[in-house]
């Protein structure tokens, strides 16, 4: 397996330094300063950040329908400092190659597990419920996602370090509506592994989306079970609404009710304003407001 993840980073390596194209540089970000009225779990209050990113992309075409293509982003943390480019720390840092074959890539991206289960405890600006057993981005790994194949989508990575951290996604698209997705982790570190289930229906201005998680070897005051529910309704062109409730049960029994709604509402193209209301069923409540402007 290591032969085959060292042959596969190699070949997109190579690929990157023999093409003679003209690549393609996009500069992009998200500033989304926000305030929060009250202290936060974390000790946050007052102006700070919440969820500001910029990075970069680069494309280039090789010929014969392959695509290569770079991306580097950072992110700012709450005290507005602390920047981490490095390739483990950064928010991405990959180099992908795409073609009629799929996708592969190296680096630190989204996760197989995050993309096709734990994003539906996610869709919030701030940290809402944190309600979500996959970890998010995956360092050192490669990754490979299969072309769509009739409604059929299927991802995986493999980690690239002793750990052997590897993931698997999978997403099936019944309808124009519904989609329904699964997700299975594995790793030699068996507080790490777990599984996932989730759907996903759209209807209309309604978007409705369950996902159900499951980490049997957690310990301690991590997520044993985290079950999530959420909801969307788009007003107008303009404005929407979204609520979440999730259930979840640590390692040693503790279980709580966290939930968010929010309110976001653009102002013109590229900025827009946002409110969320959050109670983490532990006492702690926390109403924020922010901005998001991208370029």
């Amino acid at each position: 397996m290591k032969l085959v993840k060292s042959v596969l980073s190699a070949s997109i390596l190579a690929a990157a330094v023999s093409t003679a194209t003209a690549a393609e540089f996009e500069a992009y970000g998200s500033v989304q300063p926000m305030f929060n009225p009250e202290e936060s779990a974390a000790g946050y209050s007052g102006i700070s950040d919440a969820n500001s990113h910029f990075g970069y992309k680069i494309n280039t075409e090789l010929g014969n329908g392959l695509t290569l293509s770079a991306k580097h982003e950072i992110g700012i943390d709450q005290e507005f400092k602390n920047l981490e480019f490095s390739a483990t720390q950064a928010r991405h840092a990959f180099i992908e190659l795409s073609g009629d074959f799929g996708t592969a890539s190296v680096g630190r991206n989204y996760g197989p597990a995050y993309n096709s289960v734990g994003y539906v405890a996610d869709m919030f600006y701030w940290n809402t419920t944190g309600s979500k057993i996959a970890t998010t981005r995956l360092s050192e790994t490669l990754f490979y996602a299969a072309p769509s194949f009739n409604g059929l989508s299927i991802e995986v990575a493999f980690d690239t370090t002793d750990n052997n951290h590897n993931e698997i996604g999978i997403t099936y698209k019944v309808n124009d509506n519904l989609s329904l997705s699964a997700s299975n982790v594995s790793s030699d570190t068996a507080t790490e592994e777990n599984s996932g289930i989730a759907a996903k229906y759209t209807r209309d201005d309604y978007t409705i989306m369950v996902s159900r998680e499951e980490a049997d070897n957690a310990t301690g005051s991590s997520a044993k079970e985290a079950s999530n529910l959420y909801i969307s309704y788009t007003l107008n062109d303009s404005t929407s609404i979204a609520g979440h409730i999730a259930d979840q049960e640590t390692a040693a029994g503790v279980e709580t009710n966290p939930a968010v709604v929010g309110l976001y509402h653009s102002l013109m193209d590229g900025l827009s304003v946002w409110a969320e209301y959050s109670d983490y069923d532990n006492g702690t409540e926390m109403p924020t407001i922010g901005l998001d402007y991208r370029f």
